[in-house]
């Protein structure tokens, strides 16, 4: 479980990096890091949708601030994860 607190806090700071340099979050360096955090995501809930959604919630609801994720980076990531 730390671990994966670890992994997302390090995702993070890259999201938050590449979006302050004004990287586009489509780009392929980005993407690899939507792609990390899903897995990362799927790891922590067991792959359960159910889960997923209440963290989503969470984190939408101010759980992620803090670790610094507002709705500007929560937005950015969402771009890097839609394709």
């Amino acid at each position: 479980m730390r671990e994966i607190e670890i992994g997302w806090l390090s995702l993070l700071t890259a999201f938050r990096a590449a979006r302050e340099k004004g990287v586009d979050p489509k780009s392929s360096p980005v993407r690899v890091l939507a792609a990390r955090m899903s897995e990362l995501t799927r790891e922590f809930s067991g792959d359960d949708q159910a889960v997923q959604a209440i963290l989503a919630d969470a984190y939408h609801a101010g759980a992620g601030a803090a670790y610094g994720l507002d709705a500007s980076l929560m937005d950015y990531i969402k771009r890097a994860s839609q394709g």
